[in-house]
């Protein structure tokens, strides 16, 4: 497998933490070492305006685990209550936490916050884009 060389944002700022008991958090990053911000250099993802709401809809987590080459896994949602997501099918490795929970229509739905899921029981879940807009004063 081929590995594309890593590339580094500082984080100028941390925006939001962890307000409302909710795990996620804003940070402002600064351009790379060709001088790109990384929307410029990776494109963009937009931030959903209503929580997903069909039980079984499919989602997709992009992480890094535990700072390793990225991985995308793919499953249904199995509920969204109370502001957070669950999902028994979408594999997660340590690490992994903080990454966008994405819906079929590339939106930000979520952030995962916690593994959980064995082979036999449990989910993991995330914090669901609406208990976050809801916490935050950078996301109307």
């Amino acid at each position: 497998m081929e590995v594309r060389p890593g590339e580094s944002f500082p984080v100028l700022e941390l925006v939001e933490y962890r307000l409302g008991n909710l795990d996620f958090a804003v940070a402002r990053l600064g351009p790379n070492a060709a001088g790109d911000l990384p929307g410029a250099a990776f494109g963009r993802l937009v931030v959903a305006v209503e929580d997903i709401a069909d039980e079984e809809a499919m989602l997709c987590i992009i992480q890094h685990p535990n700072g390793s080459p990225k991985k995308v896994e793919a499953g249904p949602m199995q509920s969204n209550v109370g502001g957070q997501i669950s999902y028994d099918s979408l594999d997660t490795q340590g690490g992994s936490s903080g990454s966008p929970i994405v819906s079929l229509t590339g939106e930000i739905v979520g952030v995962h916050t916690n593994g959980g899921c064995t082979a036999f029981s449990g989910f993991n879940f995330g914090v669901a884009v609406m208990a976050i807009r809801g916490a935050s004063s950078h996301m109307p």
